[in-house]
């Protein structure tokens, strides 16, 4: 299996190198189909026979990685990690199948490299994601690997409890940053690596991470997850925090030189804090 990936990768990388344009998605696809006919006849067998279950798990781990693969190679860089995040989820949905616990040590490493692709990436900033407010890049590039993480620790509730509680945190992270991108892109469209932070783009990291810090703990009502409950709890805290060091000190209109038009009451002011001080009573209650 190790060695179909590196071939593959080898080629694909030598003709990128040769300036050749080839359609490498459908050979991958064909290489994960091969991969799944061997592991068929292994998925009875693989307690009667030495080595069995090994056998299987990298069987099953070069499908979805080939799988994976034909994706971002069909598309662009910006979809690796909406693939990753996917392959996390079948590796769960596989460990809890067919009892292999060697996915879900798997699953670990492929979402630890998805958590570092989209949030310790500088390159993000500079990914085109075009003047569409919203409906952009950011949605499904970081959407989608939530969606993802949330599926995948769903699969991975009964068998594999730290991992699912792992997810359930990283999901949670995802969608925070999918806030925080969407803010920046909107008051700073094509320029998300632009080093002017605007007054009102401050209120608005404020009044989405709080919101959705209320979601979460709404949601741990419904279902008793700490993720969701302390999640929640953690991201009214990072509103009140960016709060209170953005728009009520550094970035405060009383001493700085911030435009808040010029309309009374219904103007930036009244978003700024207004919105922030109802989320806490909200929470508070």
């Amino acid at each position: 299996a190790l060695s179909a990936l590196s071939g593959f990768l080898v080629a694909c990388l030598t003709h990128a190198v040769l300036a050749k344009e080839i359609h490498w998605g459908p050979p991958a696809l064909v290489l994960a189909l091969l991969f799944l006919a061997g592991a068929m006849p292994l998925v009875p067998r693989r307690k009667t026979m030495q080595g069995g279950e090994k056998a299987l798990a990298a069987m099953a781990a070069a499908v979805t990685a080939f799988v994976s693969l034909a994706v971002p190679l069909e598309l662009e860089r910006e979809w690796m990690a909406v693939a990753w995040a996917a392959e996390v989820a079948a590796l769960c949905w596989l460990a809890g199948r067919l009892r292999v616990d060697a996915l879900a040590k798997l699953a670990w490493a492929v979402a630890a490299a998805v958590e570092v692709r989209l949030l310790l990436n500088p390159f993000v900033l500079t990914y085109p994601s075009g003047q569409t407010p919203v409906f952009n890049w950011i949605l499904y590039g970081y959407g989608l690997p939530v969606l993802a993480f949330a599926a995948a620790a769903w699969f991975a509730r009964r068998e594999h409890t730290v991992l699912s509680e792992a997810l359930q945190w990283a999901a949670a992270a995802l969608a925070a940053a999918l806030l925080a991108l969407e803010v920046r892109h909107y008051f700073h469209p094509g320029r998300r690596d632009a080093p002017k932070v605007d007054f009102a783009e401050l209120g608005a990291w404020v009044a989405l991470w709080m919101a959705l810090g209320l979601g979460l703990l709404l949601a741990s009502r419904r279902w008793p997850l700490r993720a969701l409950d302390w999640g929640g709890r953690l991201l009214l805290l990072a509103g009140l925090a960016v709060a209170g060091l953005g728009p009520c000190l550094a970035a405060n209109p009383a001493w700085s030189h911030h435009p808040v038009g010029e309309t009374p009451v219904l103007n930036t002011l009244l978003f700024v804090y207004g919105v922030p001080a109802l989320l806490v009573l909200l929470g508070a209650a």
